[in-house]
């Protein structure tokens, strides 16, 4: 039951954290993601409604499977994680 708790939480997190990140640096550099002078030209412009629809449609199932995948490779290492920085602590 941990494990369940630990991968929801960590997919919320996650998925509610890049969101949020993702917004901003969109916001602070459009043009990277915008015009036809983009900066990045093999990124999709956003100022197109069909390619923006075509990210946000798949945006929020990859930021849960990243979040899943995340949780399953970070869950086993959290003891040894906890430990670390209790050593870092104990240091000070």
């Amino acid at each position: 039951m941990e494990y369940i708790k630990f991968v929801l939480f960590f997919i919320l997190a996650h998925t509610v954290s890049y969101t949020i990140a993702g917004a901003i640096a969109l916001s602070i550099s459009k043009d990277i993601y915008e015009s036809k002078s983009r900066h990045c030209d093999f990124l999709r412009d956003m100022s197109y409604k069909d390619e923006s629809k075509h990210v946000s449609m798949y945006f929020i199932p990859a930021q849960i499977l990243r979040g899943l995948l995340m949780s399953i490779i970070l869950f086993p290492l959290l003891s040894s994680i906890a430990n670390l920085s209790i050593r870092q602590l104990s240091k000070l």
